[in-house]
Protein backbone atom coordinates (compact mmCIF):
# COMPACT_ATOMS: atom_id res chain seq x y z
CA UNK A 1 0.00 0.00 0.00
CA UNK A 2 1.33 3.43 -1.06
CA UNK A 3 2.03 5.91 1.98
CA UNK A 4 0.34 9.15 0.23
CA UNK A 5 -2.26 10.27 -1.88
CA UNK A 6 -3.09 9.22 -5.37
CA UNK A 7 -4.48 12.00 -7.64
CA UNK A 8 -5.82 12.58 -11.15
CA UNK A 9 -4.93 15.07 -13.63
CA UNK A 10 -6.82 14.68 -16.72
CA UNK A 11 -6.41 11.47 -16.66
CA UNK A 12 -2.85 10.97 -15.43
CA UNK A 13 -1.77 9.48 -12.00
CA UNK A 14 -0.19 11.63 -9.78
CA UNK A 15 1.31 10.49 -6.22
CA UNK A 16 1.74 13.02 -3.11
CA UNK A 17 4.13 11.46 -0.83
CA UNK A 18 2.80 11.77 2.89
CA UNK A 19 5.47 13.66 3.74
CA UNK A 20 4.26 16.20 0.97
CA UNK A 21 0.69 16.45 1.29
CA UNK A 22 1.02 19.43 4.24
CA UNK A 23 3.51 21.07 6.37
CA UNK A 24 2.49 18.69 8.93
CA UNK A 25 2.25 15.18 9.40
CA UNK A 26 -1.35 14.45 8.41
CA UNK A 27 -3.04 11.03 9.93
CA UNK A 28 -6.45 10.91 8.72
CA UNK A 29 -5.35 10.57 4.54
CA UNK A 30 -8.87 9.59 3.74
CA UNK A 31 -10.43 12.92 4.53
CA UNK A 32 -8.70 14.76 1.84
CA UNK A 33 -10.38 11.93 -1.00
CA UNK A 34 -12.69 13.66 -3.42
CA UNK A 35 -11.28 16.82 -2.64
CA UNK A 36 -9.32 18.89 -4.92
CA UNK A 37 -5.43 19.90 -3.99
CA UNK A 38 -3.26 22.30 -5.68
CA UNK A 39 0.16 20.66 -6.03
CA UNK A 40 3.57 21.10 -7.78
CA UNK A 41 5.32 18.48 -9.87
CA UNK A 42 8.85 17.98 -7.87
CA UNK A 43 10.07 14.36 -9.62
CA UNK A 44 8.50 13.53 -12.94
CA UNK A 45 9.94 12.40 -16.69
CA UNK A 46 7.57 12.76 -19.88
CA UNK A 47 8.67 9.55 -21.22
CA UNK A 48 7.64 8.26 -18.19
CA UNK A 49 4.46 9.22 -17.03
CA UNK A 50 3.04 6.19 -14.66
CA UNK A 51 5.75 7.94 -11.90
CA UNK A 52 4.71 11.10 -10.96
CA UNK A 53 5.03 12.71 -7.79
CA UNK A 54 3.68 16.09 -6.41
CA UNK A 55 3.63 18.27 -3.38
CA UNK A 56 1.31 20.60 -1.55
CA UNK A 57 3.65 21.19 1.00
CA UNK A 58 5.81 23.25 -0.87
CA UNK A 59 3.16 25.82 -2.05
CA UNK A 60 1.56 26.08 1.31
CA UNK A 61 5.49 26.32 2.86
CA UNK A 62 6.04 29.28 0.16
CA UNK A 63 2.57 30.87 0.71
CA UNK A 64 3.11 31.03 4.60
CA UNK A 65 6.42 33.01 3.86
CA UNK A 66 4.95 35.05 1.65
CA UNK A 67 2.54 35.83 4.53
CA UNK A 68 5.11 36.28 7.52
CA UNK A 69 6.97 38.96 4.65
CA UNK A 70 4.42 41.15 3.96
CA UNK A 71 3.61 41.13 7.56
CA UNK A 72 7.42 42.55 8.22
CA UNK A 73 8.06 46.68 7.85
CA UNK A 74 11.16 48.93 7.92
CA UNK A 75 12.18 49.82 11.55
CA UNK A 76 10.55 46.58 13.66
CA UNK A 77 12.63 45.11 15.85
CA UNK A 78 12.07 41.20 16.20
CA UNK A 79 13.64 38.26 17.27
CA UNK A 80 15.85 36.20 14.72
CA UNK A 81 18.28 33.05 14.73
CA UNK A 82 21.50 33.26 13.75
CA UNK A 83 22.20 30.69 11.25
CA UNK A 84 25.44 30.95 9.46
CA UNK A 85 28.43 33.21 9.18
CA UNK A 86 30.34 34.67 6.03
CA UNK A 87 33.31 37.02 5.88
CA UNK A 88 30.77 40.24 5.39
CA UNK A 89 28.84 39.09 7.86
CA UNK A 90 25.95 36.77 9.97
CA UNK A 91 22.70 35.16 8.22
CA UNK A 92 19.88 35.11 10.72
CA UNK A 93 16.44 33.68 10.17
CA UNK A 94 13.21 35.22 10.87
CA UNK A 95 10.21 32.92 10.29
CA UNK A 96 11.77 30.84 8.08
CA UNK A 97 13.24 34.22 5.92
CA UNK A 98 16.78 35.23 5.65
CA UNK A 99 18.26 38.03 6.43
CA UNK A 100 22.24 39.43 6.82
CA UNK A 101 23.73 41.25 9.25
CA UNK A 102 26.19 42.82 7.81
CA UNK A 103 29.54 42.93 10.18
CA UNK A 104 29.67 46.98 10.69
CA UNK A 105 26.22 46.72 12.00
CA UNK A 106 26.72 43.49 14.68
CA UNK A 107 28.31 45.58 17.27
CA UNK A 108 29.89 49.57 17.98
CA UNK A 109 33.19 47.90 19.05
CA UNK A 110 35.63 46.78 15.82
CA UNK A 111 35.30 42.86 15.41
CA UNK A 112 36.86 40.99 12.80
CA UNK A 113 34.58 37.97 12.78
CA UNK A 114 31.45 37.06 13.94
CA UNK A 115 32.26 34.49 16.20
CA UNK A 116 34.03 36.55 18.36
CA UNK A 117 30.52 38.13 19.48
CA UNK A 118 27.71 35.51 17.61
CA UNK A 119 26.91 31.62 18.10
CA UNK A 120 25.46 29.68 15.74
CA UNK A 121 21.39 29.27 16.94
CA UNK A 122 21.87 31.63 19.24
CA UNK A 123 18.29 33.79 19.50
CA UNK A 124 18.93 37.53 19.14
CA UNK A 125 16.97 40.74 18.91
CA UNK A 126 17.58 42.69 15.55
CA UNK A 127 16.06 45.58 13.75
CA UNK A 128 15.12 45.95 10.34
CA UNK A 129 17.23 48.32 8.19
CA UNK A 130 15.60 47.45 5.40
CA UNK A 131 13.86 44.74 3.30
CA UNK A 132 12.89 43.86 -0.19
CA UNK A 133 9.72 41.57 -0.06
CA UNK A 134 9.97 40.67 -3.68
CA UNK A 135 13.40 39.04 -3.43
CA UNK A 136 12.83 38.50 0.30
CA UNK A 137 15.89 40.42 1.21
CA UNK A 138 16.57 41.77 4.83
CA UNK A 139 19.29 44.35 6.27
CA UNK A 140 19.37 43.63 9.69
CA UNK A 141 21.38 45.55 12.53
CA UNK A 142 22.07 44.27 16.49
CA UNK A 143 23.96 47.26 16.95
CA UNK A 144 21.32 49.73 16.01
CA UNK A 145 18.97 48.75 19.15
CA UNK A 146 21.84 50.27 21.53
CA UNK A 147 22.67 53.79 21.64
CA UNK A 148 26.14 55.38 19.77
CA UNK A 149 28.18 55.24 23.15
CA UNK A 150 29.76 58.69 21.95
CA UNK A 151 25.99 59.89 21.95
CA UNK A 152 26.61 59.53 26.13
CA UNK A 153 29.91 59.15 26.80
CA UNK A 154 29.92 62.67 28.98
CA UNK A 155 27.17 61.00 31.20
CA UNK A 156 29.37 58.00 31.90
CA UNK A 157 32.94 59.50 31.97
CA UNK A 158 33.85 62.45 33.79
CA UNK A 159 37.74 64.06 33.71
CA UNK A 160 40.47 63.58 36.23
CA UNK A 161 37.74 59.80 37.19
CA UNK A 162 39.26 56.72 37.27
CA UNK A 163 38.29 53.74 34.90
CA UNK A 164 39.48 50.47 34.18
CA UNK A 165 39.77 48.88 30.63
CA UNK A 166 41.86 46.65 28.34
CA UNK A 167 44.37 46.90 25.82
CA UNK A 168 43.35 46.94 22.45
CA UNK A 169 45.74 47.81 20.43
CA UNK A 170 49.62 49.41 20.49
CA UNK A 171 51.88 51.19 18.28
CA UNK A 172 54.57 53.45 18.74
CA UNK A 173 53.26 56.39 20.48
CA UNK A 174 51.17 54.55 22.78
CA UNK A 175 48.61 52.63 23.61
CA UNK A 176 44.48 52.10 22.75
CA UNK A 177 42.41 51.00 26.03
CA UNK A 178 38.83 49.71 25.22
CA UNK A 179 36.60 51.30 27.92
CA UNK A 180 33.62 49.49 26.86
CA UNK A 181 32.75 48.42 23.31
CA UNK A 182 32.98 51.53 21.05
CA UNK A 183 34.78 53.22 23.19
CA UNK A 184 38.76 53.47 22.84
CA UNK A 185 40.66 55.64 24.60
CA UNK A 186 44.74 56.72 23.97
CA UNK A 187 47.22 56.60 26.84
CA UNK A 188 50.11 58.59 25.64
CA UNK A 189 53.38 56.77 25.83
CA UNK A 190 54.29 59.61 28.08
CA UNK A 191 51.37 58.85 30.32
CA UNK A 192 51.95 54.51 30.45
CA UNK A 193 54.91 55.16 32.95
CA UNK A 194 57.39 57.39 35.30
CA UNK A 195 60.20 55.50 33.87
CA UNK A 196 61.43 55.92 30.16
CA UNK A 197 60.37 53.82 28.03
CA UNK A 198 60.78 53.33 24.29
CA UNK A 199 58.31 51.44 23.31
CA UNK A 200 54.48 50.93 25.07
CA UNK A 201 55.35 46.88 24.71
CA UNK A 202 57.75 47.22 27.16
CA UNK A 203 55.05 47.54 30.13
CA UNK A 204 51.76 47.38 28.56
CA UNK A 205 50.27 43.83 25.99
CA UNK A 206 46.96 43.77 24.53
CA UNK A 207 44.43 42.19 26.25
CA UNK A 208 45.66 43.45 29.74
CA UNK A 209 43.68 45.27 32.04
CA UNK A 210 44.77 48.46 33.24
CA UNK A 211 43.62 51.15 35.57
CA UNK A 212 43.52 54.90 33.74
CA UNK A 213 42.89 58.45 34.56
CA UNK A 214 40.80 60.19 31.95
Amino acid sequence: KEKGLVAYYNGVRIFIPASQIDTKYVEDKQSLVGKTLTVRLIDFSRENLSKIVASRKVILEETKAKKEAEALHEGDVVKAEIKRFTKFGAFAEINGIDGLIHLSQISWKHINSCDEVLKIGEIVDVKILSLNKDEKKLSLSIKALTPEPWSIIDQKYAVNSAVLGKVVRINDFGAFVELEPGIDGLVHISKISHDHIKHPSEVLRIGEEVKCII
